[in-house]
């Protein structure tokens, strides 16, 4: 009757006579991992509450209010949010700033589309060593991780404003007498440029990469958490929830931009100088959304922070999930107790996963819908500005129309039609084949749609006409 922490009372990692049975795997290793899915924990003794279930807190600080959103419902409104103002930041402040920023720096369509492309070759080249490593680790703190990224990267990605000084009007056909320059030896062009504004070229880059940096733990270990939290068939509408929250964001951003754009660039307009949105020397105010971002996502970083390791109850799920991954004869080495502890093990886990062939092939399948997607969602709002002389923010408002609500409405419907017909692995692949097919039919447009030219003088109409 002596209470002393010498006598334990007897387990699960107790023999049947109640003798410790030793542990191989080392103390730590134990209390970081729930028991295993598929047929393995089916098979096995009823599962406990996983090691890192807890309450919502910081520490020894657990208010009971936060209690009520220590759930997946919890988690997935938090998750939301950040996919909201991610993608108001990488694809809608981006895309529709594009242009502006063209302009005042002094860049052309391939840098700036450089600069586009620096989000995803951060995304690319963190992917894999994020979702690695992050996996048997704590996810909800890896997701505060992305809110401070994002949020600095948004703020960097808003410096070069700053640090350019005032906009200085330039002639209206400043370009058309560069380009006379250019063509005619003998002619001469009074108008200046500022080759040292292109240097932020770099800036904006180093933005960009920061932004991914922060969106890779949003996008891999995020899902996965929502995966391993709720029950199988919940899962795919979860995860389309949180994807089409992820498409509202672009919307918003484009409409807000939009909106921005309309405002001048230093906000107040020189007295010295009258012009209005149609003059092509506008440029409009499109650093604000991004310094505003940056303050909502840091916010963010605080109901991350306290979420547990793992939510209550995800041992019982687990637990009645069923593997119905390809069987190559990889299952045996992935569930070792051991395998995934040490980074050693990343060119084996690597390999097993690049021998998948239904991975690999949806991964041919997603990239090519990125190469169309990511293009068409970054220049498009320019290529309406451009071709049908409307202005910024009229064609970032276009846009947003055009390509976000299919989008966002097309990954709530799945996911609810996955969920509620219950389907298993192949009927999602079916799915999928099915939706792909009506997409590359729908894209044959493009090949045949054209749009005339604007009547330029000189070059497709006579002067006098």
């Amino acid at each position: 009757g002596i209470e002393n922490p010498a006598f334990e009372t007897p387990s699960s990692d107790f023999g049947e006579h109640g003798h410790a049975v030793p542990d191989t795997a080392g103390a730590g290793a134990r209390a970081s991992t729930c028991p295993a899915t598929g047929a393995a924990a089916l098979s096995g003794p009823k599962p406990g509450p996983c090691a890192g279930e807890g309450p919502c807190g910081w520490g020894p600080c657990t208010p009971r209010a936060l209690q009520l959103c220590n759930n997946s419902e919890g988690y997935l409104a938090a998750y939301s949010l950040l996919a909201i103002f991610q993608g108001i930041v990488v694809n809608g402040l981006v895309n529709i700033s594009i242009s502006t920023i063209e302009k005042r720096y002094e860049l052309n369509s391939s840098l700036t589309g450089l600069i586009s492309a620096s989000y995803d070759i951060a995304f690319c080249v963190l992917s894999l060593f994020v979702s690695y490593f992050g996996e048997r680790g704590h996810k909800p703190r890896w997701l505060a991780f992305s809110a401070f990224m994002l949020g600095l990267g948004s703020l960097v990605y808003s410096l070069p404003h700053f640090s350019s000084g005032k906009y200085q009007y330039g002639g209206k056909f400043e370009d058309i007498c560069q380009a006379a320059e250019s063509t005619f030896p003998n002619a001469t062009c009074s108008a200046s440029t500022d080759s040292s504004l292109q240097k932020h070229l770099y800036v904006f880059i180093l933005g960009q990469l920061l932004l991914g940096v922060g969106g890779t733990p949003l996008y891999t270990l995020g899902t996965a958490f929502i995966d391993d939290s709720v029950p199988k068939h919940k899962s795919s509408l979860y995860i389309g929830i949180g994807y089409a929250m992820s498409l509202l964001g672009p919307a918003i951003g484009y409409v807000l931009g939009g909106q921005l754009l309309k405002i001048y660039i230093d906000i107040q307009i020189p007295e010295s100088t009258k012009v209005d949105q149609d003059d092509p020397r506008w440029l409009g105010a499109w650093w604000i959304g991004f310094l505003a971002c940056f303050f909502a996502i840091w916010l963010l970083i605080i109901p991350f922070s306290c979420f547990p390791k793992h939510l209550p109850g995800t041992a019982k799920i687990q637990a009645e999930k069923i593997s119905e991954t390809h069987d190559d004869g990889s299952q045996i080495v992935v569930q070792s107790s051991n395998f995934g502890q040490s980074y050693k093990d990343f060119p084996m886990a690597l390999l097993i996963l690049l021998k998948n062939p239904v991975l690999m092939t949806l991964i041919v399948a997603s990239s090519t819908e990125a190469l169309v997607a990511t293009g068409f969602a970054t220049f498009l709002p320019k290529f309406i500005e451009s071709q049908f002389g409307k202005s910024s923010s009229v064609s970032a408002t276009l846009g947003g129309l055009v390509l976000v609500p299919a989008a966002a409405i097309g990954q709530v419907i799945s996911g609810l039609l996955i969920s509620k017909c219950k389907m298993d692995c192949k009927g999602i692949i079916k799915l999928t084949i099915r939706t792909y097919t009506a997409a590359l039919l729908l894209n044959t447009v493009f090949l045949f749609a054209k749009c005339g030219n604007e009547p330029f003088a000189g070059v497709s109409e006579t002067y006098n006409g």
